[in-house]
């Protein structure tokens, strides 16, 4: 693994915690917020289930990077943009006036705000990761030039990197009979 691409997931597995903090976070302000009123009001208590759901996305996200679980970490770009638009909302929900009496800044709205950016470094960090802003993904890499003139490819078809396929026959034409 290269120092770039340790760093990078460094950087994101620092994201994805941040994102479990702030869930842990938001959960545990937001209960103890519904257990001192005499009723939970629905904004909190979607802030307390916006809490669990994230806190079990971002751990099973962290156990993937970890402990290199390829079939969960083929999906990390996804799961870190689900949290990102997920936090987004909640940080609109946690930050509306009507949310908490008066409006005042607390606990609550600064960890579903920590939460947000976390998880929006997350999905930068697992699209960088999976080479979709350099254009080196997974994808298949088209032939060179040269492998088309030599008749090792089909002009427009895909070859993997170091990968030759044999010449492709060029088909016989038919010849029908009046």
């Amino acid at each position: 693994m290269s120092h770039a691409v340790a760093m990078m997931k460094g950087k994101q597995v620092l994201a994805l915690t941040l994102v479990a903090v702030g869930s842990l976070t938001c959960l545990g302000f937001n209960s103890e917020f519904c257990d001192v009123l005499d009723d939970c009001p629905s904004r909190i208590g979607y802030l307390v289930a916006a809490g669990v759901i994230s806190f079990i996305l971002a751990t099973v996200a962290l156990a993937a990077l970890l402990l290199h679980i390829e079939a969960i970490k083929n999906f990390m770009p996804f799961i870190c943009g689900f949290l990102a638009l997920w936090w987004g909302i909640t940080a609109g929900v946690a930050s509306s006036p009507r949310t908490y009496i008066g409006g005042v800044l607390n606990i609550g709205m600064l960890s579903a705000w920590l939460a947000f950016l976390a998880a929006l470094a997350a999905t930068v960090g697992a699209a960088a990761e999976d080479g979709w802003f350099s254009g080196t993904s997974a994808a298949p890499v088209e032939a060179t030039t040269e492998d088309v003139e030599a008749g090792k490819v089909r002009a427009g078809s895909e070859s993997t990197e170091g990968e030759i396929q044999e010449p492709v026959p060029t088909p016989e034409p038919v010849v029908v009979a009046a």
